[in-house]
């Protein structure tokens, strides 16, 4: 994908790309800190032990998009091409990989976002 996206835009990728693993200590205090400042349970932060940024089994990139606006229409475009996905409600910035053959719940959360952001 990081070639094709270069190809396209011109732009490396992997210079966009701010988190791709965390901790689970580190998932608590962003959740905890959610919870803390009296924002909803349905939250955007995944619960500890539910990130797709979990350092075992990671497999999501936030990408930051604030430079170009040419990236979020690429990923949107492209992304399931090469197994990636927009799969968190309201974060554009939040694409995971789940390959070749995604699980239905991912296709349909993509699609909604594409739906939501005007894709």
């Amino acid at each position: 994908m990081a070639d094709a996206f270069k190809r396209d835009l011109g732009i490396n990728l992997i210079d966009l790309v701010n988190v791709s693993t965390r901790s689970a200590k580190r998932q608590k205090e962003l959740y905890d800190a959610w919870i803390a400042a009296g924002k909803p349970a349905a939250t955007p932060v995944a619960k500890p032990g539910t990130s797709e940024h979990d350092e075992e089994n990671a497999n999501a990139l936030d990408i930051n998009q604030s430079s170009d606006a040419r990236v979020l229409p690429w990923l949107c475009k492209n992304g399931p091409t090469f197994g990636f996905f927009a799969t968190a409600r309201g974060e554009k910035w939040h694409w995971a990989w789940y390959g070749e053959r995604p699980p239905l719940t991912r296709w349909v959360r993509h699609v909604a976002n594409l739906k939501r952001w005007g894709l």
